[in-house]
């Protein structure tokens, strides 16, 4: 796979403050990914069509979407992945149909183009149907992240390539599956190791309603599930992102912005982050880590904080304006998407 990329790699000091500086796109910016010194960039063109583009120079070299289902011709980006070995991979999401269910669509491709490839209504859809969150590159294969209904609710369950056709795994007896006595509920995954790990959230049902925030560590072999540090009644995890060896998890428990951090190995260890509270309705975006250290972008007021990770701890510094919905880094640069007043944009400041 060949992606162009622009940027300077290497580690930079924590910067007091960001001078964030707009940039232009050629359309609405929904989706960042990086990898290395690379920047993909998921859009919804003029046309509400979805589409890619990579940086070259002071311009955008547009990367052709092909969709090959009515769909595809209106589907958002839902999530993103880039692998040397599986290329790019990626979900879109559409509403359509008499009740307006929601209808997913799968693309695979590289640097020169990416196709959609059309599944039958049963793969992702249909009556057992539920949601696609994530696209996960694992070291054994990429592989794609939702749920599906189970025995006592819905399932967590992932979806793996076999020739065109992604097939569904079965959940049912496996830590994936939900219980009488616990929901699963699932927003994002990572590799880590020769595995990944899975994180959401199990909501204990009774008189008062608990949740617990939980993350799930396997891969081909199985899973197990881990629950993770926090002291409160209402915990979930959110968002995560990896290094290859190590998954900085984000999420909240009572309202407050939480993270941990775990390995292929070993259980979950709390990370102490500023005090941040969040609200009901605020959606994080996923972390990222960048030369080791983590970087996370959250709603503050009106406008966003980025959450950096130095060598002493972690501190704020100030993002741009609007609430943020995506970050990536190419170095030197983070690179923020955020919405105002119905507004996307993309932002860059040296972080």
């Amino acid at each position: 796979m060949s992606l162009v990329g622009f940027g300077v790699a290497g580690c930079t000091a924590t910067k007091s403050t960001i001078d964030w500086v707009p940039v232009a796109v050629p359309g609405t910016p929904v989706l960042l990914r990086s990898l290395g010194d690379q920047l993909l960039v998921g859009i919804t063109d003029s046309a509400g069509r979805p589409g890619l583009c990579l940086p070259q120079g002071a311009d955008w070299r547009v990367v052709p979407v092909v969709p090959k289902t009515g769909y595809g011709e209106t589907a958002v980006w839902r999530a993103l992945a880039i692998d040397s070995r599986d290329g790019i991979v990626g979900i879109g999401h559409a509403v359509g149909g008499a009740h307006g269910n929601a209808r997913w669509t799968v693309w695979r491709g590289d640097g020169s183009n990416v196709v959609e490839q059309p599944q039958v209504l049963g793969t992702f859809g249909g009556l057992a149907g539920g949601a696609l969150y994530d696209v996960v590159a694992a070291a054994t294969g990429t592989f794609l992240v939702g749920t599906w209904s189970g025995a006592e609710g819905m399932d967590v369950s992932t979806w793996h390539l076999a020739g065109d056709t992604w097939v569904r795994r079965e959940s049912a007896g496996t830590a994936l599956a939900s219980t009488l006595g616990g929901q699963v509920s699932v927003a994002g995954g990572a590799p880590v190791g020769e595995g990944a790990v899975l994180v959401g959230a199990v909501t204990q049902p009774g008189e008062e309603v608990s949740r617990a925030a939980v993350l799930w560590r396997g891969g081909d072999s199985g899973w197990e599930r881990l629950d993770l540090p926090a002291d409160g009644r209402l915990a979930s995890a959110e968002g995560v992102a990896t290094d290859g060896d190590r998954a900085l998890v984000l999420g909240r428990v009572d309202g407050r912005l939480t993270g941990w951090r775990v390995g292929a190995t070993g259980g979950p260890e709390s990370v102490r982050l500023p005090d941040r509270t969040l609200a009901d309705d605020v959606v994080l975006a996923p972390p990222v880590i960048a030369d080791g250290r983590g970087l996370a972008v959250v709603p503050s007021g009106g406008d966003s904080s980025l959450v950096v990770e130095g060598s002493g701890g972690w501190s704020v510094r100030g993002g741009p304006p609007g609430t943020p919905v995506q970050i990536a880094v190419v170095q030197p640069d983070a690179y923020v998407v955020t919405v105002t007043d119905g507004t996307t944009r993309l932002w860059r400041g040296a972080w």
